[in-house]
């Protein structure tokens, strides 16, 4: 079947290639079945399913929702209609809180005395603490972006604004709405904090599908506790890179994913 990788970003969200990049990236790697999971954003699906094809690999429709729980979770969307009316509505309402959030954060660093120059930077899809981290560090505030999060933006830091986006089960079932299957991404926190099984109990009832499984830094052991969680609820099973750049997130096809027959039959993989 050659190399699977269901969890990649490019340009239209957070990533650094344009979504025909990413594709010929991940074909140059070997990689036969793939789905771009752009940040609250469909966009670049379209260019790089027609690449894909052109390449002869598979790229399924995805993206990756940001949700809210005290702290953020992110839902994974595969199979998703493009063209569905509730979907495009729950995706505008997605980018209108990113660019309230957006604006929360710039007005905080500017009380903060952080005079931060915006001009159009943030005027894109998708846009958020990726790219303003990434304004600060160019604008020379920070000598990194990472130190943009620890300094000023990231969770517990001054100009850190809590997230603002749409309920899991909202997310879920916009997901759902448009003929998706809801994944749950990397959810090692819940696994760490002893919730998997009651949190993914409470998210089947919202129309959850899976469960990331192959992420990158998952040993034998963290795999096999979300895929015995999976088996009782009749999830798939998915697992991806969470590529971003070649500064940011794992090798592209680096977390050698295998997929059962019940998930290859769910996303329509050949």
């Amino acid at each position: 079947m050659g190399t699977i990788d269901l969890h990649l970003h490019s340009k239209c969200s957070d990533g650094m290639l344009t979504p025909s990049e990413l594709v010929d990236k991940a074909f140059s790697l070997g990689v036969k079945i793939m789905a771009l999971t752009d940040h609250d954003t469909v966009s670049g699906v379209r260019e790089a399913q027609g690449r894909a094809k052109e390449l002869g690999i598979q790229c399924i429709a995805g993206l990756e929702i940001s949700a809210r729980l005290n702290d953020e979770v992110h839902i994974l969307g595969y199979n998703i209609n493009l063209d569905n009316p509730e979907f495009q509505a729950g995706i505008h309402k997605l980018q209108e809180l990113r660019r309230e959030r957006n604006h929360e954060i710039i007005r905080k660093l500017r009380a903060h005395g952080i005079k931060l120059k915006v001009y159009d930077e943030l005027d894109g899809e998708s846009r958020g603490r990726t790219h303003i981290a990434k304004m600060l560090y160019e604008q020379g505030f920070v000598h990194s972006r990472a130190e943009a999060f620890d300094k000023y933006i990231g969770r517990n830091a001054p100009c850190y604004q809590n997230d603002v986006g749409i309920t899991l089960e909202e997310a879920v079932k916009l997901i759902v709405s448009a003929g998706g299957t809801a994944v749950l991404a990397h959810p090692y926190r819940f696994i760490r904090n002893g919730e998997l099984s009651n949190f993914v109990s409470r998210m089947v009832d919202y129309g959850l599908g899976g469960i990331e499984v192959y992420y990158p830094n998952y040993g034998k052991e963290v795999r096999q506790s979300i895929r015995l969680v999976a088996n009782q609820h009749k999830l798939i099973i998915t697992g991806g890179s969470d590529y971003h750049s070649e500064e940011y997130g794992s090798k592209i096809g680096s977390t050698n994913v295998i997929l059962n027959e019940h998930t290859k039959n769910v996303l329509g993989i050949k």
